[in-house]
C-alpha cells in the first residue's frame, strides 16, 4: 500500500506545471555549471574551443536530460498503468471474496436446513421404529392369542361329534370364528360348566373328553374374563385337605358329603367383585 500512495503521489506531483519547470530548472542549471566549466578550462588554455562548441555541448547536454526525463515518465506511467492494473485486479478479488462470503453464507444455511431435516428424518425414523416394535409385539400377541384359539377348536372338534352335538346350543363349531364367539359368552361358560359337572357326577362321558372339556372350559374362562377391563368371575379357592362345605361344595361322582377332600374333579368359581358363588366346586371326599 506505501507503493501504490507513492506512485499515485509521484504522478500527481508531475502534472504540476510547477514542478515540470523546477525540474527545467535544475537541468538549465546542471548544464550552465558544465558550461561554465568548460570555459573556464579554455581560458586556462587559451580559449581553445569557441562559443558555438560550447553551444553544441549545451544543446547535447539538454536533450540527454530531456531524454532521462522522458523516460522517467515512461517508467512513470508504465508503473501508474500497472498499478491501475493491480487496483483493478485488487477490486475483482475483493468483489470475488464478497462473493465468495455470500456463498459460504448461503452454504452455511442450507447446511443449518440440511441437518434439520436430517433430524427430523432420524426422529421419523425412530418414531416409526417404535411404532413398527409396537405392531410387531402386538402382532407376536396376536399370533400367540390365535395359536391358543385355533388349538382349543381343534381340541374341541376332536371330541365326538354326540357331545358336540349336546353343546350346539352353548357352543357353535361350524367354523373358528363362530367358535370364538360363541365361547365369549356367559352362557357359554355357565352352560359348559353345568354340561361338565352333569357328566362328571353320571360319568356319562369317558375320562378323555371329561378331560378335553375342563380344559376347554379353562380357557374360555379367562378369554371371558379378558373381554373386560375387569374380571367378572373368579375361580374358587377349594384345596384337596379343605373341609367338605355344602356352601362351596358339590358331591361328586362318589365319596361323602362331609371329611375332608380327596380330589378336585371341577372347579367352581364366584362373582369377582361381590365373591358371591356362582357355580360350586365338584369333589371327592372321604
Amino acid at each position: 500500500m506505501a507503493f501504490k500512495d507513492f506512485n499515485e503521489k509521484l504522478l500527481d506531483a508531475l502534472d504540476d506545471d510547477k514542478v515540470k519547470e523546477k525540474i527545467i530548472q535544475i537541468c538549465h542549471s546542471e548544464v550552465s555549471e558544465s558550461v561554465g566549466h568548460s570555459y573556464s578550462h579554455s581560458n586556462d588554455y587559451g580559449r581553445s574551443s569557441t562559443i558555438s562548441e560550447e553551444l553544441e555541448k549545451r544543446d547535447t547536454m539538454i536533450k540527454e536530460k530531456e531524454s532521462i526525463i522522458s523516460q522517467l515518465n515512461d517508467k512513470i506511467n508504465t508503473m501508474s498503468a500497472e498499478n491501475d492494473a493491480f487496483r483493478r485486479r485488487i477490486d475483482v478479488l475483493e468483489e470475488q471474496a464478497k462473493q465468495d462470503s455470500d456463498q459460504i453464507i448461503r452454504l452455511k444455511n442450507e447446511n443449518l436446513s440440511l441437518n434439520q431435516e436430517l433430524n427430523d428424518k432420524h426422529n421419523g425414523y425412530l418414531l416409526l421404529e417404535k411404532q413398527n416394535s409396537t405392531i410387531i409385539n402386538e402382532l407376536d400377541v396376536y399370533k400367540n392369542s390365535f395359536s391358543v384359539v385355533r388349538r382349543l377348536y381343534n381340541d374341541y372338534m376332536n371330541i365326538n361329534s354326540n357331545t358336540r352335538s349336546r353343546l350346539q346350543r352353548v357352543i357353535i363349531d361350524s367354523n373358528i370364528i363362530s367358535f370364538i364367539c360363541s365361547c365369549a359368552r356367559i352362557e357359554a361358560i355357565e352352560g359348559l360348566w353345568d354340561y361338565l359337572k352333569t357328566a362328571i357326577i353320571n360319568e356319562s362321558e369317558d375320562s378323555a373328553t371329561i378331560t378335553a372339556l375342563r380344559n376347554i372350559f379353562d380357557v374360555i374362562f379367562d378369554l371371558f374374563n379378558s373381554t373386560s377391563a375387569e374380571a367378572t368371575y373368579k375361580r374358587s379357592a377349594v384345596s384337596v385337605g379343605d373341609q367338605y362345605d355344602d356352601e362351596y361344595h358339590i358331591r361328586g361322582s362318589s365319596g361323602n358329603s362331609q371329611g375332608r377332600i380327596k380330589t378336585i374333579q371341577l372347579m367352581g368359581y364366584a362373582s369377582a367383585t361381590s365373591g358371591k358363588i356362582i357355580r360350586k366346586t365338584v369333589v371327592i371326599s372321604e
